[in-house]
């Protein structure tokens, strides 16, 4: 793709096996959704140095065999880009669905392997299917983990789900296998779109390299068909035109477009739109802007007024150090045209367009010096005279292979008045190494910067826009650290808390729980594709609200009897350090109130006996599993549900004993008692009582009388 003439010749069979698998566009990748309790979720994880893991959901009608295709489209290229490794699988239940092992498509020279659930195959021209069978219908989850090829950009995959093998796909998602963060300077960006047309109409197809920060590697390329054939390509193959004006008839459309960064820029940024003739004739049929590389969006698309006059502000905040390199675009995306653009800090003035229902968004490339290797700026959108940004965001930048992990997050400000921001250092598993935190608020900085953990007390305006919070981090292992950003009003209240992991994978899980009481938290490690504790990983959840720990386990297991006295949102966050060839890990989280703990009821059919002697010990419990007897040489482990409600004869008692029945259930342990005594020995002879002897004194006399 380095000129016109190579780049704009596209091969027509392998765009249309391209676009029959793109036929929706969907991406679940995110942080686990645990809303309300209770909450069953899966999720995959991945270290920095991978692919993006991608997962989505799929809905069985009913119990029935499933086929599915796992396409990794950069191999179907003229010229094979495959990932250097792509693997699938399915949860249900939080569990591993058994899947029939991947098979091939056939016979070809190009050729990947895809593995699903642990099966390998060679897959010809990265297309390979396999089956699966659900036992109910119901949600099932996708996970697919892969890496792009060393020194590629993100590369694109297709997965397609049949209800018969080889038929009509019931979904299909298309995503693109990349690694987190910034993408690396020769990163692609793709447009892979549909659209419909419902009336006949000229309209100009075009393509526009927008040249942020830099003009791309070469032009950006585009595909227009419908019904799986050609009917454009740009640049133009004969004129190497970037626009051609086209009849388009009522239908649907798909469109295909990629632009590349230049060798070493920092990014790029490009537009495809096809507009009414003339225009201003009615709205474009499509339109879509890409950044490219270290290009990003800043904030949200924001219609603006017709005619009314704008300023687009860029502004580098210079914390903890100046960027190296700053620029931003304001870009019109209803027509893909930029509106303004700034070289560096500064304001420049523009003028809405109308009649389409206008809508722009800003784009912007930053770089952080080596040195510290971090920095900031705000880029904003503002009416002419106001100083309330209608548009825009602070950001965080760092430096390409530096120590530091940029984070910006966005609080609300409810009203003005004097607000407490703390950053926390959590130190699980390790330790921060670095905590830096800024607070931005209306294009700059307002308190005390912290260059450590600590708390910064500032007066904002509830009239200046959102809050956002600037943290740049590093930890001091490699397993990774957690941290913790909050804001709190006058009054102590909560109104912002997160928390973020440093260094590993980390999925934050924000929980609302709305009842007092007691709750269980169980993590489990589903090994795939390999366990979090193989070759030294590892798998830990910690609970917090606000900055404060409330509990946590390791490894995966349970955390069981957490008591919540207080209510509104917690986190628990995940963090994962996964291992093996793949660098990926799957684990399966559950939330629920926690149930009671088990009581035992343990008593004998006597207080007290006379040494030697027995009694019968009888139990009955409620919420156990299992019990352990102890003391007075009652030993054994009692199990199943017999045992938890029986009765035994004890050993010989010779002293005063105390036994002991300990029960385990699903809500903890418990223990009941019973103590034996021994009861005082009984006499054999001796004097007679006096008692006794009046008695027999009396039957004498008797006996006398009589005789006489």
């Amino acid at each position: 793709m380095k000129d016109s003439d190579s780049s704009s010749k596209w091969p027509q069979h392998c765009v249309a096996t391209l676009l029959a698998s793109l036929a929706t566009l969907a991406h679940a990748q995110g942080g686990a959704q645990c809303p309300q309790v209770p909450c069953d979720d899966v999720r995959t994880v991945a270290a920095a140095s991978t692919g993006v893991p991608v997962e989505h959901d799929f809905n069985a009608a009913a119990a029935t065999t499933y086929y599915i295709t796992l396409t990794d489209l950069g191999a179907q290229f003229a010229a094979p880009q495959p990932l250097a490794s792509l693997k699938l699988a399915i949860t249900a239940n939080d569990a591993l669905v058994s899947l029939v092992p991947i098979t091939g498509a056939g016979a070809g020279a190009a050729t990947t392997t895809l593995v699903v659930d642990g099966a390998g195959s060679v897959a010809t021209n990265g297309v390979a299917t396999a089956s699966f069978t659900t036992t109910s219908a119901g949600a099932y989850r996708f996970h697919i983990v892969g890496a792009p090829a060393n020194g590629t950009g993100p590369g694109p995959i297709g997965l397609t789900v049949s209800a018969t093998q080889g038929g009509a796909p019931v979904q299909s998602w298309s995503d693109a296998i990349g690694l987190s963060g910034a993408p690396p300077s020769s990163a692609e960006g793709i447009i892979q779109q549909s659209f419909t047309v419902t009336a006949a109409g000229a309209y100009t197809v075009s393509v526009a390299d927008l040249g942020l920060p830099q003009s791309l590697q070469g032009p950006p390329q585009l595909l227009l068909l419908q019904a799986g054939n050609v009917i454009a390509i740009l640049p133009d193959p004969g004129s190497h035109a970037l626009n051609t004006t086209l009849t388009l008839q009522p239908g649907g459309y798909q469109v295909f477009a990629v632009g590349l960064a230049a060798n070493g820029a920092a990014g790029g940024l490009f537009s495809a739109s096809a507009i009414p003739v003339p225009a201003g004739g009615g709205a474009p049929a499509f339109s879509w802007t890409v950044p490219v590389g270290g290009t990003i969006a800043v904030g949200g698309a924001t219609p603006l007024t017709a005619g009314s006059q704008y300023s687009l502000s860029l502004n580098d905040l210079a914390f903890p150090a100046a960027l190296t390199h700053l620029a931003a675009m304001a870009v019109d995306v209803s027509v893909g045209a930029a509106a303004a653009s700034l070289a560096g800090s500064g304001t420049q003035t523009f003028t809405a367009a109308g009649g389409m229902g206008d809508t722009y968004q800003i784009y912007a490339a930053a770089q952080a010096a080596t040195t510290p290797g971090a920095g900031g700026y705000t880029a904003r959108i503002l009416p002419m005279g106001s100083s309330v940004a209608v548009a825009g965001a602070a950001k965080a930048v760092t430096a390409s292979g530096g120590t530091l992990y940029a984070y910006d997050f966005t609080a609300d400000v409810p009203a003005a008045g004097t607000y407490t921001a703390t950053l926390t250092d959590l130190q699980i598993p390790a330790a921060l190494g670095a905590a830096k935190l800024a607070l931005v608020q209306g294009g700059g900085i307002v308190g005390t910067p912290l260059a450590s953990p600590g708390s910064i007390t500032a007066t904002l305006s509830a009239g200046s826009g959102s809050l956002t919070l600037l943290a740049f981090a590093s930890s001091s292992a490699a397993a990774g650290s957690l941290l913790d950003v909050s804001v709190s009003d006058a009054s102590s209240k909560l109104v912002f808390d997160q928390p973020q992991g440093v260094g590993a994978a980390f999925n934050p899980t924000q929980v609302s729980i709305t009842t007092k009481g007691t709750y269980q938290f169980t993590l489990q490690d589903l090994a795939w594709p390999a366990s979090f504790s193989a070759m030294g990983g590892q798998l830990t959840a910690v609970l917090t609200q606000g900055g404060t720990l409330v509990g946590e386990f390791f490894g995966g297991g349970t955390l069981s009897s957490i008591p919540v006295t207080t209510t509104g949102k917690y986190y628990l966050s995940i963090i994962a350090t996964p291992t093996g060839s793949d660098q990926a890990g799957t684990y399966a989280l559950n939330i629920s109130p926690a149930p009671p703990a088990p009581s035992v009821n343990l008593s004998a059919d006597a207080a007290s006996v006379a040494a030697g002697g027995t009694v019968h010990l009888l139990w009955t419990t409620t919420g156990a599993t299992s019990c352990v007897a102890s003391g007075g040489g009652w030993s054994g482990t009692f199990t199943g549900a017999q045992a938890t409600s029986d009765s035994v004869t004890s050993p010989a008692i010779s002293t005063a004993t105390t036994f002991k029945l300990t029960c385990t259930g699903a809500g903890g342990t418990a223990a009941g008692s019973v103590t034996i005594s021994i009861a005082p020995a009984k006499g054999g002879g001796g004097a007679i009582g006096e008692g006794l002897l009046l008695v027999l004194g009396g039957c004498l006399t008797y006996r006398r009388r009589r005789r006489d």
